[in-house]
């Protein structure tokens, strides 16, 4: 998963190439989070993510939640409650999970499962 967060997120998510990210990119992306990998297997949701939403709006919500200058959890919460931003088939632990798999060494790699995992470890996330 290292690489591809490396060869796919890092290098087709970049602040320079978010505005140039195609539709079978974006598909890419979504269907190698893990968030949506399952979804992706059993539904077609990568597909979806890409018909249901336009390339633009795509663009424009990844590079919002990704660089913009605004706090995390306002970028999260426009990302999946803002109509401005918000993608059909992308939820918040695929929100998280970007964010994690783009930018490593500011912020961790989140999901629902992560989060499951540290809670069985005994953290308390609330």
């Amino acid at each position: 998963m290292a690489k591809t967060s490396k060869m796919l997120f890092a290098r087709i998510l970049s602040e320079t190439n978010i505005d140039k990210l195609t539709k079978e990119e974006a598909r890419q992306v979504y269907a190698n989070l893990h968030s949506g990998a399952m979804r992706t297997r059993r539904f077609g949701a990568d597909e979806k993510f890409v018909t249901e939403n336009s390339i633009q709006k795509i663009r424009t919500s990844l590079k919002y939640l990704l660089y913009s200058n605004d706090e995390l959890d306002l970028r999260i919460h426009n990302l999946c409650y803002n109509p401005d931003f918000k993608l059909s088939q992308f939820k918040s632990s695929g929100t998280q999970e970007l964010i994690g798999w783009v930018t490593p060494d500011t912020y961790p790699i989140r999901n629902d499962k992560a989060d499951e995992a540290l809670k069985l470890l005994g953290y308390d996330l609330e």
